[in-house]
């Protein structure tokens, strides 16, 4: 009855010393909405999460030291999923055999129209936004939006074809996705 008394006791005892290592903290922007909560995992190693300011998760994973590590995940501020994969060295890791891109078009129709800008969102599953770029070979990109970086914009020069090339980029690396080829008119 005593040693089962000290077991309990020290496996007690070990619990709360865990629960004591893994503290949390939240931080609050100046409108008073959750930003961050940080919780230690002890070995210099941390889980955050981040929020956008309506509340929403707008990505989770870990750190060791500085460096992402491990499984993250990331949401639009819609909380539909952005991406989730995997960091290496502090790096996204980039798998070639991701799906071919797709493109939304927002513009008339659907459709290009030489000398008018129209929105273009090229997405590829798997691939987190940012890792994408875009050559386009008679257009124009005008920008990229941070939170939206696969929306570009473009402005076709003639009537014929648009080849969009997309690219997955890693440790430097360009890695080619697919291609896509749009009817300008």
């Amino acid at each position: 009855m005593k040693k089962s008394r000290i077991i309990g006791i020290g496996i007690l005892s070990m619990f709360i010393l865990f629960l004591a290592c893994r503290s949390s903290v939240k931080d609050y922007d100046e409108n008073g909405c959750l930003k961050t909560i940080k919780t230690s995992l002890g070995d210099n190693i941390w889980e955050m999460e981040y929020y956008y300011p309506n509340g929403l998760l707008k990505a989770k994973g870990k750190y060791k030291d500085s460096t992402k590590i491990g499984v993250w995940k990331e949401w639009y501020s819609d909380g539909q999923e952005k991406w989730h994969g995997a960091y290496q060295d502090g790096f996204r890791v980039v798998e070639v055999h991701q799906q071919e891109p797709v493109i939304i078009l927002s513009g008339k129709n659907n459709a290009l129209s030489a000398g008018q800008a129209t929105g273009v969102k090229i997405l590829v599953e798997g691939l987190h936004p940012e890792d994408a770029a875009y050559s386009i070979n008679n257009g124009v990109m005008e920008k990229r939006v941070e939170d939206t970086a696969s929306d570009i914009h473009i402005i076709p020069e003639r009537k014929g074809e648009l080849k969009i090339k997309v690219y997955a980029l890693n440790f430097r690396v360009d890695y080619f996705i697919g291609e896509i080829t749009l009817s300008v008119e």
